[in-house]
């Protein structure tokens, strides 16, 4: 009975002590908008270099530019970005990276079964 008790109450520790906090939960959600905002400047930069430069300074909220000078980039970047072959070619960079990344997903599970069947197989062949 208390071999039972102390089996509980060493999970229930150790799933409270894998539990994500608020900071490392906040953090994490930081760091993948970041990243999210990095692929969406590097996806721009792939079908035009001023409207990635654009979108950068706009997603950093045009930090360290000059008052006079953010109507007039704000201006250019909504005329860049309304563009429709920018819109297509975007879309495309999009489409591509998130196809790549299903493609890279279906290898990694094909080499997984691969190396299963592998590891599970006769040393020698069946009719033997």
């Amino acid at each position: 009975m208390l071999a039972k008790l102390f089996q509980v109450a060493f999970a229930g520790l150790l799933l409270v002590g894998c539990a994500m906090t608020q900071q490392q939960r906040a953090a994490y959600e930081a760091a993948r908008e970041r990243e999210m905002k990095q692929t969406a400047v590097a996806l721009a930069a792939q079908c035009d270099r001023r409207t990635a430069e654009l979108l950068a300074l706009q997603q950093e909220g045009y930090l360290g530019v000059a008052d006079a000078e953010k109507p007039k980039l704000q201006r250019e970047y909504r005329q860049r970005i309304a563009e429709p072959s920018f819109q297509a070619c975007y879309r495309m960079a999009w489409e591509n990276l998130v196809y790549r990344q299903q493609l890279e997903m279906l290898e990694r599970r094909e080499r997984r079964r691969e190396l299963e069947w592998m590891m599970y197989r006769p040393y020698y062949p069946h009719w033997w």
